[in-house]
């Protein structure tokens, strides 16, 4: 089979999978409105809308260059002799920005093929990924409540805390980590504080006696910012090239090293700044708690 006709068919099936209630056709003939003969359109796309058919006309390009305004041109003349309801060019090399221009103000669609299948119009395409990595950079805490004269609150992490029934809810490390883990507390960049991180008052224990306190906690945290431009191991679809994105069903990725998301990406001061819009935003909250005091 010829390579344009290749092209063609795999084009169809990707139509056809982008739009599985409509019947999709490939290498149709139908006569002109207005020429009187039987023309050849690449792609037919018919779909029922009611008591209404619609026709949609696909001509497919498999040029080595970008099309230009001519060959769009040409394929208006097409699509209005036989009176399509939408037309659309799919080319395997793009279009001219004279060609996008005539296109945007006919009402022409204008594709490129997007498929990773192994073939010649083989699409190898990545996708933009920010990491966010978030984490308590330290913190302090203050006691409030009747504490002994002799008691040493400096060591935050051994300093066990109980409900008001006396039952163990671990140190304030441990309580704070858990709040971090589970998103129960500020995670903008900067310092938050008078954070309370349990409901009602704690029991401290020292020297066998209990004390009913409460426990207010400042932290600092510090984000990162990583971009990664991650493969995509399958898709298929049309990339839009009037109004960009593309058009799929869905994707598969590569497999993101965890271990290696730093080393495989680029550290970013903000995300605001990108030239690019990520695709997809990952908070990564990290369990790095260190005691300042």
């Amino acid at each position: 089979m010829k390579k344009w006709k290749k092209f063609e068919k795999l084009v169809a099936k990707v139509q056809r999978d982008l739009s599985p209630n409509a019947l999709v056709l490939w290498n149709q003939h139908l006569q002109g409105k207005k020429s009187k003969v039987k023309r050849q359109i690449d792609i037919l796309v018919k779909q029922n809308v009611g008591q209404f058919e619609l026709l949609i006309a696909i001509d497919c390009k498999d040029e080595a260059t970008p099309i230009d305004v001519k060959a769009v041109e040409e394929t208006i003349g097409l699509f209005q002799d036989i009176e399509a309801n939408k037309g659309a060019i799919v080319s395997a090399k793009g279009f001219t920005k004279a060609a996008k221009n005539l296109a945007r103000n006919t009402g022409i669609e204008l594709f490129c093929l997007i498929d990773s299948g192994d073939h010649d119009w083989k699409t190898i395409i990545s996708i933009p990924i920010i990491f966010d990595y978030k984490t308590i950079k330290n913190y302090s805490y203050s006691i409030f409540g009747p504490i002994p004269k002799n008691f040493n609150c400096a060591d935050g992490q051994g300093l066990e805390l109980f409900t008001e029934d006396f039952k163990l809810i671990g140190s304030i490390h441990e309580v704070l980590a858990n709040l971090w883990k589970n998103r129960k507390l500020p995670c903008t960049q900067g310092t938050h504080k008078g954070i309370q991180i349990y409901d009602n008052l704690v029991n401290i224990k020292f020297n066998n006696d209990f004390f009913k306190v409460k426990i207010l906690v400042n932290i600092e945290v510090d984000r990162e910012f990583y971009l990664q431009m991650l493969p995509l191991k399958e898709i298929s679809g049309f990339e839009d090239q009037l109004r960009g994105g593309i058009i799929t069903k869905g994707f598969t990725t590569s497999e993101i090293e965890l271990k290696k998301i730093k080393k495989n990406s680029k550290k970013i001061k903000n995300v605001e700044d990108l030239a690019i819009k990520p695709l997809f935003y990952f908070e990564i909250f990290t369990g790095g708690i260190t005691k300042e005091s």
